[in-house]
């Protein structure tokens, strides 16, 4: 993408991408809702009735999402120096879409069907790259090649859904109009799911609100600077996160039959450190090499905020992995609040080094790392007293 996009397009489409998840948050924290009630349930049948539940629900927040976001348009693509609306436009029927991926994401990692989770999961990043493909039959339209990467992303996230309602329906977990199994509060429980909505809404914040901040007050040409190498940056994340998609059916499965799964814990921990050590330390050496190999040389590289970068990120991959544990056994509601606290901190220095980005960027790792250690500490302490109990 960074070859055929100019700097400033590479840059607005990356805040572009960096926006969607922070603004799909409610649903995107369904996915550790369902995963974890999932996992825990053995009835197929009330399954069904809840997630019908729930996207009887999605459906009416999807139709007020439609109708307000269309009148901040005109606001938003003046914010954000945009040149067509039409690139927004796209972006809200993602979000749209984005509402409904988690539902089925969450029920097949709580059925533990991995291998179809793991086929889903690569329609995105495929259709992405399809887009980005297609720009360079667009050479130098900065708006049709927005748009096209844009279209080929709310495509694959359609596909998405289609794949995994289709499969559900072949498991057995089919629409239903019931409504009246006692198991549908359990499976929904307001204040649990609350919480994990604070919760991914700190990660989105973690892994986004760089990129964003630095595009409005900074322009587009350094965020897409910046964007170059965060992509690269990213790459341990997600590698990792294939990690915590299997640790939290896993967890919450043992917490509820009352077993010990801190030693899980441990594990996931220890390979979420190999692997970006791994990945990060030829990343932060190389990193002027492999962004001219693989993106050009119109970027500019800076290997101390390539560094800063890799340790936003990996602070990111850390809480990542103990957020979905403390959700596992039972502990969202002291994880919001951890969360919550962070990101107002992690926002105050942000924005009082707002025109430097190296203490940006400083303040955001530390802040990170922080709020990781809070969190270490808390699940040790309460297996200790569980231990003791």
């Amino acid at each position: 993408m960074g070859r055929n996009l100019s700097v400033d397009s590479f840059g607005t489409i990356n805040a572009i991408f960096s926006t969607l998840p922070v603004l799909a948050v409610p649903a995107t924290a369904l996915t550790s809702f369902i995963t974890k009630k999932v996992s825990a349930s053995k009835d197929s049948g009330s399954i069904s009735a809840s997630l019908s539940r729930v996207l009887r629900y999605l459906l009416l927040a999807c139709f007020i999402l439609l109708i307000t976001s269309l009148f901040f348009v005109p606001y938003l693509t003046s914010v954000f120096y945009m040149q067509s609306p039409s690139v927004l436009i796209i972006s809200i029927i993602i979000v749209i879409v984005f509402f409904y991926v988690p539902v089925y994401q969450g029920t097949l990692a709580g059925i533990q069907k991995f291998f179809i989770l793991g086929l889903i999961g690569i329609i995105l990043p495929v259709s992405r790259l399809s887009g980005t493909i297609l720009t360079s039959m667009a050479p130098g339209q900065d708006i049709l090649q927005q748009n096209i990467i844009l279209f080929s992303f709310a495509l694959g996230a359609f596909l998405t859904v289609a794949v995994g309602f289709g499969y559900l329906h072949f498991y057995g977990l089919r629409y239903t109009s019931k409504r009246n199994l006692s198991t549908d509060t359990t499976l929904f429980q307001l204040t649990e799911y609350g919480s994990m909505v604070f919760v991914t809404l700190g990660l989105m914040f973690f892994m986004n609100i760089d990129i964003i901040m630095i595009r409005f007050f900074h322009g587009g040409e350094i965020a897409g600077d910046y964007s170059s190498m965060q992509i690269f940056a990213r790459i341990a994340y997600f590698a990792t996160t294939s990690l915590v998609v299997v640790m939290l059916p896993i967890v919450a499965k043992q917490h509820s039959k009352k077993e010990n799964p801190l030693s899980l814990l441990k594990i996931t921990l220890l390979y979420t450190v190999i692997i970006s050590f791994i990945i990060y330390v030829p990343l932060i050496l190389l990193s002027e090499y492999i962004i001219a190999l693989f993106l050009g040389s119109k970027f500019t590289v800076s290997p101390v905020i390539m560094l800063f970068s890799c340790l936003i990120t990996f602070s990111l991959s850390l809480n990542t992995v103990i957020s979905n544990y403390m959700i596992g056994v039972g502990k969202s509601r002291r994880l919001a609040i951890i969360s919550a606290i962070s990101c107002v901190i992690s926002a105050v220095f942000m924005f009082l080094f707002r025109f430097e980005i190296s203490f940006m960027l400083i303040s955001l790792f530390s802040v990170g790392f922080i709020m990781f250690f809070i969190c270490l500490a808390n699940c040790i302490y309460f297996n200790f007293r569980a231990k003791n109990c």
